[in-house]
């Protein structure tokens, strides 16, 4: 990922994943990254789980992302609401009795529409606990938000990934979106040097393969990654119809990674 300072943070031994929601299945990240060396980079967001007491009727889930210390009040909300009837983005949006200037969009090639500053998305949420179903993803920002959350929301819409999903037991991913490292289920990657090895300090290690030893990075082989889930091929997600009216269609072309 051509990105140095990338929001969730990489961890300690420097692999990274973005922030996934394991029980609706979906995932999101940005990039902080200043776009000039005379700019600061664009602030974390905090992460604040609304309490299930609080959460209007038909709301599963919802989060509020915010800063500290800077840009007020302005963040980012998502809400992820019931749709038992499957029904479009359009047709959910005008069964809730709101009204508004919608213009039809794509999220993550699933149907969505736009209501000012916010989104609804008809996506699904595959091999749950509780079956298979869609939802509505409402994602917003905060009206007359500033350049830098418009800059952050615009990104998370961008990079918005759903039926993100692991097997409860295995851990290993079921749909996703995502390149994952062979050797390292918690670290994605863009291409195979995103997963060179890495030596374990004091141990003298490779961190990818901890049968081999070394005295730098370099002596490490590079990992492999375990699939490409090309979004232009026949492996991806069927997009952008998933669901059908008439019932909940599993993606034809969705396999289990294996790693």
């Amino acid at each position: 990922m051509l990105c140095k300072n990338p929001w969730p943070a990489r961890s300690a031994n420097n692999t990274w994943l973005p922030a996934q929601n394991q029980s609706y299945n979906y995932s999101f990240y940005y990039c902080r990254d200043a776009a000039d060396a005379s700019s600061p980079d664009l602030p974390a967001l905090v992460e604040n789980p609304a309490s299930p007491k609080n959460m209007p009727s038909g709301i599963r889930d919802e989060y509020l992302y915010t800063y500290v210390g800077v840009l007020g009040a302005e963040g980012v909300g998502i809400r992820v609401a019931n749709n038992p009837l499957h029904l479009s983005a359009a047709e959910w949006y005008a069964a809730q009795g709101f009204k508004g200037n919608l213009a039809s969009t794509t999220v993550d090639g699933y149907d969505a529409v736009q209501d000012g500053s916010t989104i609804y998305v008809n996506a699904p949420a595959l091999d749950t606990p509780l079956g298979d179903f869609t939802n509505i993803y409402v994602l917003s920002s905060s009206v007359g938000a500033g350049s830098e959350t418009q800059n952050i929301f615009g990104q998370i819409i961008k990079n918005m990934r759903f039926a993100a999903n692991r097997d409860a037991v295995t851990k290993n991913l079921v749909y996703n979106d995502l390149n994952i490292c062979k050797k390292d289920i918690n670290a994605a990657c863009s291409s195979d040097l995103d997963c060179v090895g890495q030596c374990v300090t004091g141990t003298k290690v490779c961190l990818n393969d901890s049968t081999k030893n070394c005295s730098a990075n370099t002596d490490c082989a590079p990992a492999t990654l375990v699939a490409r889930f090309a979004r232009t091929t026949v492996d991806m997600l069927a997009r952008p119809t998933p669901i059908v009216r008439s019932g909940l269609a599993k993606p034809t072309g969705a396999r289990s990674a294996a790693m």
